[in-house]
């Protein structure tokens, strides 16, 4: 005979059952467990309060006239178990859904290869490994509580313990500031604000700018040169410049170089097409002074201008016009013609 403690629940409910030859089903609350034992109670009270004190108590074998595989045709909502040993039981429940569930759940017991019985299975591995994970839970548990418990309590402890800079939460990030490798890690990810970085750059040594000297070309340095023409390769490049000697480095710059400086830019303007004035407005702008630019735009006057491409088409030499050209409006509304 089986123990009601043979297994774990599967369904429970209540169903009609009829016994030998009785001739009217009973109600009694019957419970099935995963290991196919079918316990008949009174009713529900004495199944939970006195589980022992069972009416009857089978293993069953299967049901009667259904392979589960197909549905549960059951007109009446009756049902017939069948009891390892062959014996027979008819019950029969308070609606169709009811009896099909107590049938699924006697065929997945009984036999495991069907697809209530993988079923089964597979809710039993998972149930399995949900108690797994709980165990483990529960032990790590333990253990931090065990930990926990052989702690010294504050009571205990005559002074508190010092409290380190870095792990007081009282403290800022600003305070972080005043210790080197963090003033580091700050500058290194660049985390300084717009209000601090102008102070950090003004903090720093200015350099002293280096200023490019431009190489003194022979052309304008030699007076005869002025007056020969020149290429318009020797316009573009220069000649190469001659080989410095020890008495030109070791002397200090003549005051020439400034005026052959600025004859270079006044030209490079001139060569761009600006007229005199233009190229001394913009160059007095620039911080040289009305007498030098007068003095170079008189010398570039008198200087021949230079030779033309020897490709470039002249251009022909019209008669000069009387007339008006027409201005950008008068070409809009049409205005001077009669």
């Amino acid at each position: 005979m089986a123990t009601p403690a043979d297994g774990e629940l599967l369904y429970k409910g209540f169903l009609n059952l009829r016994y030998g030859m009785a001739l009217t089903f009973q109600e009694y609350y019957c419970v099935l467990s995963d290991t196919g034992v079918f316990t008949v109670y009174t009713n529900e009270d004495q199944a939970t309060n006195n589980p022992t004190k069972f009416i009857n108590q089978v293993r069953l074998g299967g049901t009667k006239d259904w392979d589960g595989k197909t549905m549960l045709s059951s007109h009446d909502n009756s049902i017939k178990f069948v009891t390892d040993k062959g014996k027979e039981i008819s019950a029969s429940g308070h609606n169709r859904n009811e009896v099909t569930l107590w049938a699924k759940s006697i065929k997945a017991v009984t036999d495991p290869e069907s697809k209530e019985g993988q079923k089964l299975a597979k809710a039993k591995r998972k149930q399995q490994r949900e108690r797994e994970r709980e165990q483990k839970r529960q032990e790590e548990y333990e253990i931090r509580a065990k930990a926990h418990r052989a702690l010294p309590k504050a009571t205990e402890i005559d002074a508190p313990p010092p409290i380190s800079y870095l792990t007081d939460p009282r403290r800022t990030r600003l305070d972080a500031r005043n210790f080197p490798k963090y003033r580091q890690h700050l500058q290194d990810a660049k985390l300084e604000t717009r209000l601090t970085a102008p102070l950090d750059e003004a903090k720093q040594p200015e350099e002293p700018q280096k200023v490019k000297k431009k190489k003194k070309r022979p052309a304008a340095a030699a007076g005869s040169d002025d007056t020969q023409p020149r290429s318009a390769d020797d316009n573009l490049f220069g000649a190469p410049p001659p080989p410095p000697s020890a008495a030109a480095q070791s002397a200090p710059p003549p005051m020439e170089a400034k005026s052959e400086d600025l004859t270079m830019k006044f030209q490079n303007l001139l060569q761009l097409g600006f007229s005199h004035e233009e190229v001394k407005a913009f160059m007095a702008a620039e911080g040289h002074t009305s007498q030098d630019l007068d003095a170079v735009s008189r010398n570039l006057q008198r200087m021949p201008p230079p030779p033309g491409s020897p490709t470039k088409r002249a251009k022909a030499e019209l008669p000069p016009s009387t007339e008006k050209k027409p201005s950008f409006f008068d070409k809009i509304f049409r205005r001077g013609k009669t």
